[in-house]
């Protein structure tokens, strides 16, 4: 088989049919990118360390209020 882009030739020279296959992968590849991404968030919460933020919030909100 040749290749013109990374793309096989004999692939090109079939109908355009998406298979099942390929939907159940490009399913579960959102949830994996999905899943993914839920994890840096929570990573970079745990970073940052919210409550501290919040506490100099709340200390700022008093300060002001005075």
């Amino acid at each position: 088989m040749k290749f013109t882009n990374s793309i096989p030739v004999g692939i090109l020279n079939k109908k355009d049919k998406i298979q099942e296959h390929d939907l159940i992968f490009s399913v579960r590849e959102k949830q994996v990118t999905e899943i993914s991404l839920i994890f840096i968030v929570l990573y970079f919460l745990l970073i940052f360390d919210i409550t501290t933020i919040y506490n100099i919030y709340i200390y700022i909100e008093k300060f002001i209020k005075k």
